[in-house]
């Protein structure tokens, strides 16, 4: 019976560190990579204000070739839609949706509204592009709120591990396809 007790009360000290400790995580997190190219402004802007040709530079269709996806919405601007499925649990299903998109002044910028099984909530990805001298910076921004979802904030350690490489791997197949 003393086993028993001090095993529960072990229990009882472990769950309470954990919640102490994720109290302490921030509720938010964002994760920033860029990339330069030397093809037009308008040429990178046009290849990301839409849907056409996602599949070709995003890490969803490379992570998984047989990922099923299905467009809506305009061709390009505000209000196209990507929503994707993959039989891969690391993937799961949901949807980019994209909700702003400016190209009038020196930094062009598109701003999608992400929906998946992921932890978090108000994801959003961000383009910004940019001429500097010769080439064009694509700047990416992720962003993600976890609120109160203590598992989502520990999730959010690892930021750079998931959604980091990911982003690495489709600035990188971005530029390839610029380039060819």
């Amino acid at each position: 019976m003393v086993r028993v007790l001090e095993f529960l009360i072990s229990l009882v000290v472990v769950v309470l560190v954990f919640v102490v400790f994720s109290l302490f995580l921030p509720d938010r997190r964002g994760f920033e990579d860029s990339v330069d190219t030397n093809r037009p402004t308008r040429v990178v802007f046009d290849t990301l204000n839409g849907f056409k040709r996602f599949t070709d530079w995003n890490a969803l269709r490379m992570r998984d070739p047989h990922l099923k996806y299905e467009l809506s919405g305009p061709d390009f601007g505000p209000g196209a839609e990507f929503s994707y499925r993959s039989f891969d649990p690391q993937i799961g299903s949901g949807t980019w949706k994209l909700v702003d998109s400016d190209d009038s002044g020196k930094v062009k910028s598109l701003k999608f509204e992400l929906q998946n099984d992921a932890h978090g909530s108000n994801k959003t990805m961000r383009f910004e592009i940019e001429r500097k001298g010769r080439t064009t910076t694509i700047r990416q921004r992720y962003h993600v709120d976890y609120g109160w979802n203590l598992l989502g904030r520990f999730a959010g350690m690892y930021l750079t591990r998931t959604v980091g490489d990911d982003m690495d791997l489709g600035l990188k197949s971005l530029t390839a396809l610029f380039a060819s």
